[in-house]
């Protein structure tokens, strides 16, 4: 069986199909193409798909599709979170989401992980408002408008939240991941389900040079930082373990004006808590960001790049 993403179904978001059925809201995507090719699986939450784009239409198929004839062709992971609620969610709980909700279906966004010449990644921190994952650290992105391709959609994105312009020539697919909002059943039933397409792109300038051209999009974002390889290194599970204090800088709106604020890169790097109260009252980068960013990393190592 495939997946087909279908391209500005909606308008405004992009909409999941399977053999031409619309996907219903609570199926996990991982387990359904763990069910179709067991020989993809990774892991309990992870597996290998191919993934290819053709006329604007997006197939995700664990079975190989490397031979159809398309615009872009790419092996990738699909992961989700170990703490995915679709993991453990009881049938009467799942009675119990409204139908509307339900048929919201599956939506698809995009992400762009931007690195800059001297090897630094670009995330911003989405707004206090924002009805999902507020002031949580995450890659310029969002969703796909009507006829928008895959690397219109995250240049448009980067543009709108960052003003930063990039050539869609030098993107490239990282890995999916598998969202959902709430995050964890001790949140609340859930309410949104993605896939997040994780992009990445290589920017000639070095980042203090980007930084003078940034304007961030308060609506949407009110900070922004660049990390290096050697910051974010221990990001290879879902899990954190560091006990150093390494500072780094953000550049953080107030009163319409920017100013520079000191962090401590394991204070963002830590775990999900699913306790509400605790989450929400520390800074993180988000559980799918730090998958990405693991897959970056692999990347640059696989590449031999200089890492300053």
């Amino acid at each position: 069986p495939v997946l087909l993403i279908l391209s500005g179904m909606s308008g405004f978001r992009v909409k999941v199909y399977r053999n031409g059925s619309r996907l219903e809201f609570l199926p996990s995507l991982v387990d359904i193409l763990q069910t179709d090719d067991p020989k993809g699986v990774v892991s309990d939450n992870e597996v290998k798909v191919d993934l290819c784009l053709k006329n604007e239409r997006l197939l995700i198929s664990c079975n190989t599709i490397s031979k159809i004839s398309s615009d872009y062709y790419r092996a990738v992971n699909l992961k989700r979170p170990s703490f995915c609620p679709f993991r453990c969610l009881p049938k009467n709980m799942a009675s119990e989401i409204p139908q509307e909700i339900k048929c919201q279906g599956v939506d698809v966004g995009v992400a762009l992980l931007l690195e800059s010449m001297d090897h630094k990644v670009l995330l911003t921190r989405r707004s206090q408002h924002m009805r999902t994952f507020p002031g949580v650290w995450v890659p310029p992105g969002g969703h796909i408008d009507k006829n928008e391709t895959l690397t219109d959609a995250v240049c448009r994105e980067l543009k709108e939240e960052t003003g930063v312009v990039v050539k869609d020539s030098s993107i490239d697919v990282l890995g999916l991941w598998e969202s959902t909002y709430p995050p964890c059943l001790e949140w609340g039933l859930p309410k949104r389900h993605h896939i997040v397409i994780y992009m990445h792109c290589n920017h000639s300038e070095h980042s203090r040079e980007i930084n003078k051209n940034i304007k961030l999009q308060i609506e949407e974002t009110d900070s922004c930082i660049w990390v290096s390889s050697s910051e974010i290194s221990n990001t290879k599970s879902d899990t954190h373990k560091c006990n150093d204090h390494e500072i780094i800088t953000c550049s953080q709106l107030v009163n319409g004006g920017t100013v520079e604020k000191q962090m401590v890169i394991n204070h963002l790097l830590a775990d999900f808590s699913k306790n509400k109260t605790e989450s929400g009252n520390n800074e993180r980068i988000s559980t799918g960001t730090k998958y990405a960013l693991k897959l970056w990393l692999d990347k640059v190592f696989s590449h031999q790049y200089l890492i300053y």
